[in-house]
């Protein structure tokens, strides 16, 4: 996953979580990494590609392993490239058109951020989301890991004006 997030506001915040789209939103499947043409079989409706960590519920919120600052508008480093690692994964009812497909993330519902924070990241930035829930009797503490072979494209979150 590699979202771009923009930070419009005159001072630096840092983000610490995103929140995702229910487990019930899937990524549409496309051809090629510039996401198009769309992938016949592999839809929005049908890919199964979800947010790891999402629930039933839109707007679940994990963590970011490690949070990252954003620069002020007009900084150098705004906006900034993050790399998410494990944050997406392929149900087991995928059908068999999304293998090797390259994927658009259902987009997400907002970011966590902190504001007035003072070191501001340089990319290139890597980062993963950890969350801790039971399911069904079994502890998560760490991401699974996304199908090999099935790369995933991000949308750009962009931080609200008044994100302090």
């Amino acid at each position: 996953m590699v979202p771009t997030i923009t930070n419009p506001n005159p001072y630096p915040v840092t983000v610490t979580g995103e929140n995702l789209s229910a487990h019930t939103v899937f990524a549409s499947g496309f051809t090629n990494a510039n996401l198009g043409p769309a992938q016949t079989g592999c839809s929005s409706s049908t890919s199964n590609v979800i947010w790891n960590f999402s629930t039933a519920t839109s707007g679940t919120a994990p963590t970011l392993t490690s949070a990252v600052t954003r620069g002020p508008s007009g900084n150098a480093n705004n906006p900034l490239t993050v790399m998410l690692t494990n944050d997406a994964s392929m149900e087991p009812a995928a059908p068999a058109a999304c293998e090797n497909t390259f994927f658009s993330m259902p987009p997400l519902t907002g970011i966590a951020v902190i504001g007035g924070a003072v070191s501001v990241a340089a990319p290139p930035v890597t980062d993963s989301w950890t969350c801790y829930q039971s399911l069904a009797g079994i502890n998560w503490s760490a991401l699974s890991g996304f199908t090999p072979g099935a790369p995933v494209s991000g949308h750009a979150p962009t931080l609200p004006a008044d994100a302090a």
